[in-house]
């Protein structure tokens, strides 16, 4: 899945530019001055600070999978593992294999 489709409609976006509202004017693609103006003014309400804060909070709402199936791992689940799945410990650490975790 491409990941930029799979944050489409999940964060918010900032106003974009209308490209495909250009006319040429003098040989040069501009916008018309009514669409313009609507731009112009879209870009000026919108508040950058709010927007920054909504996609650091919708990036803490993503659920963030792990990848490794093999291995070992350090965790802090010591309490339900069987000892002899222990490979190591280090304070409250435990390291074990992925597949024991």
């Amino acid at each position: 899945m491409n990941q930029l489709n799979y944050f489409e409609g999940i964060l918010p976006k900032s106003p974009e530019y209308p490209k495909d509202k250009e006319i040429e004017i003098d040989g040069v693609k501009k916008l018309s001055p009514e669409d313009k103006k609507e731009w112009e003014k879209d870009v000026e309400s919108f508040d950058c600070e709010e927007n920054r804060k909504q996609v650091k909070k919708r990036y803490s709402e993503i659920r963030k999978e792990f990848k490794r199936t093999k291995g070992n791992i350090w965790h802090h689940l010591g309490d339900f593992c069987k000892v002899s799945e222990v490979i190591d410990r280090n304070g409250s650490w435990v390291k074990t294999s992925i597949y024991d975790w």
